[in-house]
């Protein structure tokens, strides 16, 4: 017999266990070239500095062998997200999906923003993702 599926609750729980430590993972990375993270909004330009001089190629898209760091960016941001504008991380039963209810109770994605930025290039840049959060926050 299969394993039951995790609940809701259990996979939000999963989320929130698994993702300080893979927020630091990233940090950890970001550091080794050069970049000192502190979880701040500003320091999403780094982010993306990080991804465009170190993990890209010419076109700008992240080259496939860097793919599986956008796991532990999604979760840095997060803890930005968190950090600055506040929320709880959560199972979304509508979209399936593990993401970051904000204080205002709209459902943000941030794993697979990242995983977005990582596939597809700096069109799904991650200071404008977290600008946009902020302002819908702020106009409440």
């Amino acid at each position: 017999m299969g394993e039951q599926e995790p609940t809701p609750s259990e996979r939000a729980a999963s989320l929130a266990a698994w993702y300080p430590d893979a927020a630091e993972a990233f940090r950890s990375v970001a550091a080794d070239y050069g970049f000192d993270l502190d979880y701040s909004p500003e320091s999403l330009v780094d982010v993306e500095r990080l991804i465009t001089e170190q993990f890209s190629g010419r076109r700008g898209k992240p080259k496939k062998k860097w793919h599986d760091l956008s796991g532990t960016t999604g979760a840095y941001v997060a803890e930005v997200i968190l950090r600055n504008i506040g929320g709880v991380w959560g199972f979304e039963t509508e979209f399936q999906a593990g993401g970051v209810q904000l204080p205002s109770g709209t459902w943000v994605f941030p794993l697979h923003k990242s995983r977005k930025r990582f596939e597809d290039g700096p069109g799904d840049d991650l200071v404008a993702y977290y600008s946009v959060i902020a302002a819908s926050e702020a106009d409440g």
